[in-house]
């Protein structure tokens, strides 16, 4: 019953995927305009597969430093399949929901001191990296064939390991050192080739 399931779903993707798209342009860079809220850069690349499907890649990068003199950084990826759910319009455009899987790698350098008389300090690291899955919703708007504008959110379920070097502090938001349930915002300005 496994294979038969498995074999049916195989077939329904190539199906879907194998259709051509009726949008002449089929490509998109976007930028996150939430991400420099929170000190980072995030970009996107969409392609348009067919009518209703498309493949997006989101990268993002993270730089900051706090006021305790730590430094926190690291980068990000998030590959979607976006399903465009739409009868009127035809993919990029219109509502969408898109299953999503992402990976985050973040490093946290803090100077700490050891001799307040003397102002002698020592060097602490850690690595954050997370993993998580999800699922967004949201609307995807087109003006003139060239502007995208893209409003989306959902839950997703992150989890994964802190490996430190005795560091005491916390990653800074957004980041989380334990598993479970948080999810993901954003609103996209793009460009459409």
């Amino acid at each position: 019953m496994k294979i038969k399931l498995s074999a049916l779903f195989v077939l329904v993707s190539l199906q879907l995927l194998a259709q051509t798209p009726t949008f002449p342009k089929r490509n998109l860079v976007k930028m996150n305009l939430i991400s420099p809220v929170i000190s980072s850069l995030s970009f996107g690349y969409e392609r348009v597969m067919n009518d209703i499907t498309t493949i997006q890649v989101s990268l993002f990068y993270f730089n900051r430093t706090r006021e305790s003199a730590s430094l926190t950084s690291g980068f990000g990826i998030t590959p979607e399949v976006r399903l465009y759910l739409s009868d009127r319009k035809t993919s990029p455009a219109g509502f969408f929901v898109a299953p999503y899987v992402t990976y985050q790698n973040v490093g946290v350098r803090d100077f700490v001191f050891i001799n307040s008389q003397t102002s002698q300090t020592t060097e602490q690291t850690s690595r954050l990296r997370m993993y998580g899955v999800g699922i967004i919703i949201g609307g995807q708007w087109i003006f003139k064939d060239i502007v995208s504008l893209d409003i989306w959110g959902g839950p997703g379920y992150f989890g994964g390991s802190l490996k430190d070097d005795n560091l005491d502090i916390e990653p800074p938001f957004p980041f989380r050192t334990q598993a479970g349930f948080g999810g993901r915002l954003g609103c996209t300005l793009g460009f459409i080739f």
